[in-house]
């Protein structure tokens, strides 16, 4: 409940996932932030930006910020795959690795599928 599909997303927050996406492969990364937020803003179920958000922090090894993130995506869509992988990782990084073989685990059963 509360969920809608990505083309329901507002087109704004979908153009600035796509913008700072752009800037996330550019090594800008307070910039990319700063479009995801202003994406969040604009609507908050995209959960695309809450994956790219992890990303950044990702990158800035902020690790439990990008578990952060992930959950929030998670929340919105149970079976986001790359919400899945990215958080696997994160949680690696962070050092919770029984967590995160059982998120590595769902995603797994999700690409089996």
């Amino acid at each position: 409940a509360g969920q809608r599909a990505d083309d329901a997303i507002a087109p704004q927050s979908v153009a600035l996932v796509k913008q700072g996406e752009a800037l996330i492969d550019a090594g800008k990364l307070v910039e990319a932030d700063d479009a995801l937020e202003a994406a969040l803003v604009l609507d908050p179920k995209n959960r695309a930006a809450f994956v790219a958000m992890a990303r950044v922090a990702m990158k800035q090894k902020l690790f439990g910020q990008a578990i952060r993130y992930t959950n929030r995506a998670l929340q919105l869509e149970p079976t986001d795959r790359a919400a899945l992988a990215l958080q696997g990782q994160a949680m690696v990084e962070a050092g919770a690795s029984s967590r995160a073989k059982e998120t590595l685990a769902r995603l797994q059963k999700l690409c089996a599928s």
